[in-house]
């Protein structure tokens, strides 16, 4: 079996589209949901979340985790 890995950038993506479909900048979905603007930075540059902040991001979103895999 081929291990499975997290596509931070699809997910990345995602999150930007529905930041953007909400009017928001990522200040505020840093306020929103507890990840800092740092971390939704470095997710932009391609780096991993920690999975406490994932799953913050997922809860907000309602994206399913599965969906990056």
């Amino acid at each position: 079996m081929t291990p499975k890995r997290f596509n931070v950038g699809k997910f990345h993506a995602m999150l930007d589209q529905r930041r953007t479909a909400l009017g928001m900048d990522w200040k505020q979905v840093a306020q929103e949901t507890g990840v800092t603007a740092a971390t939704l930075t470095r997710m932009g540059q391609g780096k991993k979340p920690d999975a406490d902040n994932l799953a913050r991001l997922c809860w907000w979103t309602g994206f399913n985790l599965r969906d990056f895999v």
